[in-house]
């Protein structure tokens, strides 16, 4: 959107010299990939060849090479791009099971699947990681019916994330 003007902010900030947002670590339960990965990155990879083999299919799906190459994780969690894959892989927001996030002023907010007394407890938290919280499970519950309506009913990521998750960093 920048490149068509749409945007066109004051100020940008490159992440490409930021090493903890590049690489992946295998942790046992689950494998963490940094957000600055491209996807090619990603398939050449042998954590994922040895334990995320249909990820790495579903990853050499994507466009062409020269997107593969231009694409990272993270910005594709951002824009929840997933493409024509999308019918047969579902939407990125689908497989990403847990966030972790710098906001505006450099608090880090970790999103993730909470039940109601975890949400209740960060929601009053002062900040802005707990106002995050409050307006959301405010949108979710005003808008509940509007929201299934559009969307249809959120179902839990099925297949290879119920077997081996992996996290973004």
């Amino acid at each position: 959107n920048m490149k068509k003007g749409v945007l066109a902010p004051r100020h940008l900030i490159s992440l490409a010299k930021l090493e903890s947002l590049w690489g992946i670590e295998d942790r046992g339960d689950r494998i963490v990939i940094g957000a600055r990965m491209t996807v090619a990155e990603l398939i050449d990879h042998a954590v994922v060849a040895e334990k995320l083999a249909a990820l790495r299919d579903g990853a050499r799906a994507l466009g062409s090479p020269l997107v593969r190459n231009r694409a990272t994780i993270g910005g594709m969690i951002n824009t929840d791009a997933s493409g024509q894959g999308s019918c047969v892989y579902g939407k990125t927001r689908d497989h990403v099971l847990e966030l972790s996030t710098v906001l505006l002023g450099g608090e880090l907010w970790h999103s993730s699947t909470l039940s109601d007394s975890e949400l209740a407890e960060i929601a009053e938290q002062d900040g802005r990681a707990g106002r995050v919280h409050r307006i959301c499970d405010e949108i979710a519950r005003d808008k509940a019916e509007l929201i299934e309506q559009r969307f249809g009913a959120r179902q839990p990521a099925a297949g290879l994330m119920e077997r081996l998750p992996f996290a973004i960093r």
